[in-house]
């Protein structure tokens, strides 16, 4: 007799612990927090790449306008003119997938500053090979036109 108390004893202290940690768990609040200057990405790029951020730097030299198509280099780098003193944004491109024939993605970036509206900061194409390895990676760099940002900034990548 004394154990069968001790197991029902025992059934009940496990539907207590199972009750008591789903009532805390369901009143967990969960909030967010948004910074004023936040920037935000947003990437609609074909499944053949996935695209990631190398952020804003601040040019230390003019560089020339590369011939486009710019043609795939692992590695290699893809720009618009960039004068001197200006920002610049970055990205980088990782191939997922290698096309059936040569084929030509346009890489385009638009942004908004402080609230305004949408602006194409510039765009590049790139002939990617039947040749082209999987992983092979390639940097497209675009002159923002200015020596300033004003916070917050929205940017939309578009591979096409």
């Amino acid at each position: 007799m004394r154990l069968y108390i001790s197991k029902a004893l025992t059934g009940v202290l496990i539907l207590v612990s199972l009750m008591a940690v789903t009532s805390y768990a369901t009143s967990v609040t969960i909030t967010s927090t948004t910074y004023s200057g936040q920037q935000g990405v947003v990437y609609q790029v074909t499944g053949a790449f996935t695209a990631s951020s190398n952020g804003f730097a601040t040019a230390g030299a003019a560089a020339a306008a590369s011939t486009q198509p710019c043609p795939w280099s692992n590695g290699g780098t893809c720009t618009t003119a960039i004068i001197a003193g200006h920002f610049y944004y970055g990205i980088v491109l990782t191939l997922n997938t290698v096309p059936t024939a040569t084929t030509t993605y346009t890489v385009s970036i638009y942004w908004s500053q402080n609230g305004g509206a949408r602006a194409l900061m510039g765009s590049l194409t790139v002939s990617v090979p039947t040749t082209a390895v999987i992983g092979q990676t390639m940097t497209f760099n675009f002159d923002t036109a200015g020596t300033s940002i004003n916070a917050p900034v929205s940017i939309d990548v578009t591979v096409q």
